[in-house]
């Protein structure tokens, strides 16, 4: 049998190992989403939420604590980029790079560089000489970044000399 004492020893060890924790309550725009611990993330936030939090103590006589003030998101829109999907040219021709933009750009920078005049403007001029699919990085004051792709397939005439004349000849 235990003693009296023994089982007390055991439960005072027990009871200091117990951390209380303190229960917190995210809000946004007034309405409670998340209960889940002292950090808050989110995806779908938008632009003039307004995030609190307050933190409620697991001891009985412990008092609601809630930030000082409401934070207020600012969340900037993302640059939209529409290129032409597939685009053919003939060898030693060229053909200007033309997206559709949106957004507050301040910086274009198309990849690979080979063939275009400049690579840091919206609509470049590019003359391949062989099939290339060139990438658009936009970025906006902010520093939103988008991407987009377009494909410029170059085509060359096939020449084959003395063909005519020997299709004349057997006829």
């Amino acid at each position: 049998m235990l003693s009296v004492p023994t089982v007390l020893s055991a439960l005072r060890r027990l009871l200091s190992t117990v951390v209380l924790l303190p229960f917190y309550q995210w809000m946004v725009n007034e309405t409670v989403v998340d209960t889940t611990g002292p950090v808050y993330t989110s995806s779908i936030l938008k632009d003039k939420d307004l995030i609190t939090c307050t933190m409620i103590g697991s001891l009985t006589c412990s008092p609601l604590v809630t930030a000082p003030q409401a934070i207020q998101m600012t969340v900037y829109p993302l640059p939209t980029i529409l290129l032409t999907p597939d685009t053919i040219i003939a060898g030693g021709t060229g053909i200007r790079l033309a997206p559709v933009l949106s957004g507050d750009i301040t910086k274009y920078q198309w990849s690979p560089v080979t063939g275009l005049d400049d690579p840091t403007v919206s609509g470049p001029l590019a003359r391949p000489v062989s099939t290339t699919t060139y990438q658009l990085e936009v970025v906006t004051e902010e520093g939103c970044r988008a991407t987009g792709a377009e494909k410029v397939t170059v085509y060359y005439d096939v020449l084959m000399p003395g063909l005519l004349r020997r299709m004349r000849m057997a006829q």
